[in-house]
């Protein structure tokens, strides 16, 4: 269940049942949770699946509202039957007013939080980034990362490549006018064209390259600060939503 948190008679339990309940009548009142005892829709946040209203059931269809709402509608293709979400805010100020209607919660009744809300909001955003409560988890970060490396070290050596060859083509170019008796003829200016075009496609490629490069490694950075969080019970408690989801 979205709601469900580990509560305190449990061990590490974060929250009361009640707690619970505040919780989920936090996410009905902003229609991120479906009310099966309401058959009036939440008039700003919705989800259609085609021309049907559908319902926010789950944890992936939550996490990816949070994730790319935007005022007005989007279509989330990349989830099952590529719904459509509608939404009077972005989705990272969806995420704050269900925090701050936490911290008001909170600051009523601190003993149904087991009087620290922000573990309590640690641990729902783990949850929705399917670190907690997943346990193909590690198996899929570790991939992740195996792959992201690979793919820093392949575009390195892509980039010396290049690099190494536009290097060629310029010292090749240089050495030709230096042969050359005279001012260029028409047959040499073609040929000064022809590699002028390769250098200039050589320097794209460089580009496009470099570019890629800062975003594997951006990719794999956050992944390595993702591997330190295995779903231990108290790893999350350091941990700042925001920059978890949105960084």
């Amino acid at each position: 269940m979205i709601h469900h948190i580990p509560t305190i008679q449990w061990k590490n339990g974060l929250i009361t049942r009640d707690g619970q309940y505040i919780l989920r009548g936090i996410l009905r009142s902003q229609g991120l949770l479906d009310d099966p005892t309401s058959r009036i829709s939440h008039r700003e946040n919705n989800i259609y699946y085609g021309g049907r209203q559908g319902r926010i059931e789950t944890l992936i269809v939550l996490s990816n509202f949070y994730r790319w709402a935007t005022p007005g509608s989007i279509q989330l293709v990349h989830l099952q039957e590529k719904p459509t979400i509608y939404s009077n805010l972005p989705g990272m100020s969806q995420l704050q007013e269900t925090f701050n209607m936490l911290d008001d919660a909170f600051t009523q009744n601190p003993e149904e939080f087991n009087n620290n809300i922000e573990k309590i909001k640690r641990y729902f955003i783990l949850r929705l980034i399917g670190i907690i409560g997943n346990p193909e988890y590690p198996e899929i970060l570790e991939n992740f990362i195996d792959i992201r490396t690979k793919g820093v070290h392949n575009t390195k050596l892509n980039i010396e490549h290049y690099k190494k060859e536009l290097e060629n083509i310029i010292k090749m170019i240089s050495e030709y006018k230096r042969g050359l008796l005279g001012e260029l003829t028409q047959e040499d200016d073609e040929i000064m064209h022809y590699y002028t075009g390769i250098i200039d496609k050589i320097k794209l490629d460089i580009s496009k390259y470099e570019k890629n490069l800062l975003k594997l490694e951006k990719d794999l950075e956050k992944a390595k600060r993702f591997s330190k969080i295995k779903g231990m019970p108290k790893d999350y408690m350091t941990w700042e939503p925001e920059k978890l989801v949105y960084d």
